[in-house]
């Protein structure tokens, strides 16, 4: 009966174990994902922060001897460093307080490529310092100092392709990807506009003597080029409903003619005379700070989204925990009370049964058997007691077999005590003869 019980209660447990097991790592798994979600919620704060920083920090190059970089003793250039210590730097170092908060999180649990791209993310974080330190205080080129800052953003960014490392759900996968892309559409549109600062004269009026250089118009080429690249990717990636959220915010200007700007900004000839900011350049750098908010509020609707959906995973993981640990529970109970049930129903009526069978054994068979003897099969019992068992399954059936077998006994009893008799009077008969 145990064996009856145990064997589907251990099927039943190790299945739903198995189950829970399964739900439990993919719990620990999407907890992860909502971590690194929250991770790059805080990524693209700090990353829009790190952009305004660098692009009023070229803004603060390129002014020059006019309060500028060239000019690091003059009150107008310390009032800048001020603005840009108590402005920008204190914003992107909240950030990035924060981000380095939560990337001390990322520990053996998370992949050895996602370890990596957090402790190289922490660097980044540490450079910040002697960055800023390099790009005001000394003679370190505009084009370097973007570039720089570039990287610095790439590496942060680089964590958001870890974000659905842990899962295989595809829409959350599909989500960061897209993601991905717009965020790096943002960055490329507003190194633009740090690359078109850093090209304009010391009173930001026109451009420099030297114009556009060739570092600086080939770092314009190869940002242009990388957003369209993305662009095209994030076209194919997305969704309708991403497509036209993207649409929709970059509808007036677009992002090509943001970029059809920025070519004829390129298209420019050097001017050092004092006058009016090119209407050509005005445009461009317009159309791009147009391009950046556009982006950037499709950006924070995506990682949010990226953030919500990591979440649900979470818990339906969790859910699905609950309920099946919750079913087992259930079927062990079951099982527990069938089996007591079960196991009652049978063992009182075999006990009764033994019971039963050992006074008829000891007391009553053995009695009923003297008294035919002392009467010479005269005092045959005429009904038997039964055993008290009523069942009519096997166990009542036993009994049944039992009482059979009782009285069968005395039936064989009364007839040796009988011809025990019969013989005792013939040879009384043969005596008296004699």
């Amino acid at each position: 009966m145990l064996l009856l019980v145990i064997i589907p209660v251990l099927a039943a447990v190790t299945l739903g174990g198995i189950r829970i097991a399964s739900s439990a790592q993919s719990a620990f798994a999407y907890q992860r994902v909502v971590q690194l979600a929250n991770l790059n919620g805080k990524i693209i704060g700090l990353e829009q922060a790190l952009q305004q920083e660098r692009q009023d920090t070229i803004t603060f190059i390129a002014l020059g001897a006019n309060g500028g970089r060239a000019a690091p003793r003059s009150p107008s250039s310390r009032l800048q460093l001020r603005v840009l210590s108590h402005g920008d730097y204190a914003v992107s170092s909240r950030w990035a307080a924060q981000v380095k908060s939560l990337l001390g999180d990322i520990g053996s649990g998370y992949s050895e490529l996602t370890q990596q791209d957090a402790r190289a993310a922490a660097a980044a974080i540490d450079g910040l310092g002697p960055l800023r330190t390099a790009a005001t205080r000394s003679r370190l080129p505009a084009l370097v100092v973007i570039r720089v800052y570039a990287n610095k953003i790439n590496t942060l960014l680089a964590l958001d392709d870890q974000v659905a490392a842990g899962s295989s759900d595809p829409a959350l996968n599909g989500g960061v990807r897209v993601a991905g892309l717009v965020s790096a559409m943002k960055d490329e549109a507003s190194e633009e506009q740090a690359l078109i600062t850093a090209a304009q004269s010391s009173s930001l009026i026109g451009l420099n003597p030297g114009g556009f250089t060739a570092g600086i118009r080939q770092a314009i080429t190869n940002a242009a080029a990388q957003q369209q690249a993305n662009e095209a990717q994030f076209n194919s990636a997305a969704t309708a409903s991403q497509r036209q959220l993207f649409d929709s915010a970059l509808s007036a200007p677009t992002v090509a003619g943001a970029q059809a700007q920025v070519q004829q900004a390129l298209s420019l000839t050097p001017n050092s005379s004092p006058g009016a900011e090119d209407p050509v350049i005005a445009n461009a750098k317009s159309s791009l700070y147009d391009v950046v908010n556009g982006v950037s509020s499709v950006e924070a609707q995506l990682v949010t989204s990226v953030i919500d959906r990591s979440t649900t995973l979470r818990n339906n993981a969790i859910r699905d925990v609950i309920t099946w640990g919750s079913a087992v529970v259930l079927v062990l109970g079951f099982a527990f009370a069938a089996t007591v049930v079960v196991g009652r129903s049978m063992t009182r009526p075999l006990h009764r049964l033994r019971s039963s069978a050992l006074d008829v054994a000891g007391n009553r068979l053995p009695e009923a058997v003297r008294r035919i003897n002392q009467s010479d099969g005269e005092a045959v019992p005429q009904e038997i007691v039964p055993i008290d068992v009523d069942s009519t399954d096997e166990i009542g059936e036993v009994a049944r077999a039992f009482d059979q077998v009782h009285e069968a006994a005395l039936g064989l009893a009364s007839n040796e005590a009988a011809l025990r008799g019969n013989i005792s009077a013939m040879i009384v008969n043969l005596s008296r003869r004699t």
